[in-house]
């Protein structure tokens, strides 16, 4: 038996439990993906056709193998056993954990539900940085179709999915992101322009007693 999501997950590979749940919550649902998180850790139940709701709160036990995708995504899936798993569900409030994009980084947060504030979004290449932090997004839930990012996001909300050690954020749907907004950075003068390391960027620029030599 496994107590909790982080002692599941310590299993060896291949490991068949029974997972107590205690108040999970079930942060989100789409197609055979069920995301649920406790105090201990996030996980994934993949294709166990049980049937959870997302926002809800789960007590009880599952019964499952843990399994190990691309090296570093933890999962719950199906064992002869699972369909005898016994799970009531309460309503919940569930709210993403707010991270910075190095702590989104960070594969022990793998399958969490979680909230980037104030970041810079490249769709071209499809990143998401913060200062010096990077990291990489993608529409894992066929949610975002036609979506067009904002260049700047306020906040953006998304799981964590791992491949080889390397998290992705997942948006979970056009509303779990919020536009920011643009900020111009302004430049006292020509000099300070020819100066400043701008080249392809938009600045506002203050001409000021600037004179018109050639027209």
């Amino acid at each position: 038996d496994a107590a909790n999501i982080a002692a599941f997950k310590a299993l060896e590979a291949g490991t068949k439990a029974k997972l107590a749940v205690n108040g999970a919550k079930v942060t989100f649902v789409n197609g055979d993906n069920t995301y649920i998180e406790d105090e201990t850790g996030a996980l994934l139940l993949y294709k166990t056709g049980l049937k959870l709701t997302a926002g809800k709160a789960i007590t009880g036990f599952i019964n499952g193998a843990h399994t190990v995708y691309s090296e570093s995504l933890d999962e719950l899936t199906a064992i002869d056993e699972t369909a005898a798993s016994e799970i009531t569900e309460a309503d919940a409030a569930i709210s993403a954990t707010v991270m910075t994009v190095a702590e989104a980084k960070v594969v022990a947060n793998a399958s969490k539900l979680v909230k980037l504030e104030n970041v810079n979004i490249n769709a071209d290449y499809q990143t998401i940085t913060q200062g010096e932090d990077e990291i990489a997004f993608y529409d894992k839930f066929g949610v975002m179709t036609d979506f067009t990012y904002p260049a700047v996001a306020k906040s953006i909300v998304g799981i964590l999915n791992p491949s080889k050690n390397i998290n992705t954020l997942c948006p979970v749907s056009p509303d779990s992101v919020v536009a920011g907004e643009v900020v111009i950075p302004e430049v006292a003068n020509i000099a300070a322009a020819k100066e400043a390391d701008v080249r392809g960027t938009e600045i506002k620029l203050n001409v000021t007693g600037a004179k018109v030599t050639l027209y």
